[in-house]
């Protein structure tokens, strides 16, 4: 269990309007990307031996693509400690099929311990990407914008995503448990009622399943959650246009 924060970073991905360096005039899209129905089933043997540890209970952080590992609940467990859900990270040092709650918690209802499994949607990146829209005109001069600022702005998609999954102990370094990778199609909000200041979310994808890693059984299902996207007008250089083609709502 660690018992520090981490910064989490932001990456930019693949989008379905091109991400660009930072210009005068741009509509900015915050988004979250989430998971749920994690699955874990048999061996874990990570924290191990238990030795001074919390018994090898433990939080899972999240590294990928979009952000870095963060002591939260980036990928919630079944087991509460305080505020946070956290897993068994050593599942070596136990009875299989005999420690239902503390080896693993039995979710088949067979009596066995043979997997963990939790519900719920959690966050496990924040990130916001810059996209090139220039300055909201008036094309046909009928006092509505046609073009520019979030206009127009009608789905965000990121891709290739990936969760590297690893238990958070502190004084000792994090323990790489395993990297779960999403399908390709992952994952495509649709917007709606952008206008030249931006688009007020949430905006949701599909869920989208991982594809289960070979050296532990772990999967879950993630999305894509835009919370809302801004248009930024660096310095005022498009209000400060003349002519009414840039006067438009």
């Amino acid at each position: 269990m660690r018992l520090r924060c981490s910064k989490v970073l932001l990456l930019a991905a693949a989008f379905t309007q091109a991400a660009v360096p930072v210009l005068a005039q741009y509509c900015r899209v915050h988004f979250t990307m989430t998971n749920k129905a994690r699955h874990v089933i048999g061996e874990v043997n990570a924290e191990c031996p238990p030795s001074w540890h919390s018994a090898t209970w433990g939080n899972w952080g999240v590294s990928s693509n979009f952000g870095g590992l963060a002591d939260s609940d980036q990928f919630r467990g079944f087991h509460l400690s305080g505020t946070q859900g956290q897993w068994n990270s050593c599942t070596r040092d136990h009875l299989r099929d005999t420690d239902n709650i503390y080896y693993n918690h039995d979710h088949n209802g067979n009596g066995l311990g043979d997997d963990q499994w939790q519900d719920g949607d959690y966050w496990c990146a924040n990130g916001s990407v810059d996209l090139n829209r220039g300055c909201p005109v008036d094309m046909n001069l009928d006092g509505r914008c046609d073009r520019g600022g979030c206009v127009g702005l009608t789905s965000f998609t990121v891709s290739n995503q990936f969760l590297s999954l690893y238990e958070l102990d502190w004084p000792d370094g994090d323990e790489f448990i395993t990297t779960l990778y999403v399908d390709s199609g992952c994952c495509k909000a649709v917007l709606s009622g952008c206008t030249k200041y931006g688009c007020t979310g949430p905006f949701y994808s599909a869920y989208y399943s991982t594809i289960q890693s070979t050296n532990t059984a772990v999967e879950a299902k993630v999305r894509l959650k835009v919370n809302y996207a801004v248009f930024v007008d660096v310095d005022n250089y498009c209000a400060n246009q003349p002519g009414r083609q840039f006067r438009c709502h």
